[in-house]
């Protein structure tokens, strides 16, 4: 019996640490925002094509649209460089080398040109 209390003591510890463990996984996914603007009206430009490309990668990692306020997020990013490029018919495409570490990334107002 006393053998018994011990291995299910055990479990029960490994199983709590384990899952600790995923819980601070989960804390280090981080997002990228960015907000699109016409360079010249200010106004926002909704439904841009923004996308994530892995350096060295030919295939986008993950891609978004802007939405109507010109806002793009990416979520659940792990830490690393990733080329941010946001596209719109009619715009000059706009690229940033942009840093993951775990935290929230604000790329804040981007105007983009004609």
């Amino acid at each position: 019996m006393k053998k018994l209390l011990i291995m299910l003591t055990s479990v029960l510890l490994v199983l709590a640490f384990s899952d600790n463990a995923f819980a601070q996984k989960a804390k280090t996914d981080a997002t990228i925002t960015v907000t699109l603007t016409d360079a010249m009206t200010g106004d926002p430009v909704g439904f841009a094509t923004v996308q994530l490309i892995i350096p060295g990668e030919d295939k986008a990692y993950k891609y978004a649209l802007s939405d109507g306020d010109g806002v793009a997020k990416f979520e659940k990013l792990k830490a690393g460089t990733y080329n941010l490029k946001a596209e719109m018919m009619g715009y000059i495409a706009y690229t940033k080398e942009v840093t993951v570490n775990g935290k929230p990334v604000d790329l804040g107002t981007v105007k983009m040109q004609i």
